[in-house]
């Protein structure tokens, strides 16, 4: 046999339906180890969830929140301290930095922290929404 003969009874072989089932397969099996790989173990077998959302609930979502904030003038509610007391350092503890005290200390200035942290995202928001980014 020559060579186009042989080329044209591989070609045959490789377009049978048994040669495409197992390629498929093949394909198949090489996306699930990909996917093995990627952590996604579960994933083939859960359905998936398409959700729509509307840009207009979402806006008004964030409109009802700035409002509220706006109502008590955007001022956090101090922490009860009462409430945290068991958690009080001694001066020893202050000086050493024991993970207690810095856990009092983070707790006793948490409602700051999140007043301060939404005043920088609120105004990044607002620079975005200036200059369009």
């Amino acid at each position: 046999m020559d060579q186009i003969q042989m080329t044209l009874i591989q070609n045959q072989l490789l377009s049978s339906p048994q040669v495409l089932a197992h390629q498929r397969e093949r394909r198949q099996h090489q996306q699930q180890l990909k996917l093995h790989k990627l952590g996604m173990r579960k994933a083939r077998d859960m359905p998936i969830n398409v959700v729509d959302i509307s840009a207009k609930d979402q806006m008004s979502q964030a409109q009802h929140v700035r409002m509220a904030m706006g109502a008590n003038g955007g001022q956090p509610k101090p922490v009860n301290l009462a409430s945290i007391e068991h958690l009080k350092p001694s001066l020893g503890q202050k000086r050493k930095h024991n993970i207690m005290s810095l856990a009092y200390q983070a707790k006793a200035n948490e409602q700051q922290l999140n007043a301060s942290w939404a005043a920088s995202r609120r105004t990044k928001a607002e620079t975005q929404s200036k200059y369009g980014f």
